[in-house]
C-alpha cells in the first residue's frame, strides 16, 4: 500500500502519541493538544487502525 506524505506524517504523529501514552508522558500529549477524548481514542486504537 502506497502512502502519501500526509498519511506518513499522520501515522508518525499517532505512533508518537501512542508511545507518549504508554510512557505516561502527559506533558507531551498536552503540548500536542491531546485532551481526555483524544487520549481515550488512542487507548482504543489498534494496529489495523494505523494501517
Amino acid at each position: 500500500m502506497d502512502g502519501t506524505k500526509e498519511s506518513d506524517l499522520i501515522t508518525a504523529v499517532l505512533m508518537y502519541a501512542i508511545r507518549c501514552l504508554a510512557e505516561g508522558d502527559q506533558a507531551a500529549l498536552r503540548n500536542m493538544n491531546f485532551g481526555p477524548r483524544e487520549i481515550e481514542a488512542l487507548r482504543e486504537m489498534n494496529l489495523a487502525d494505523l494501517y
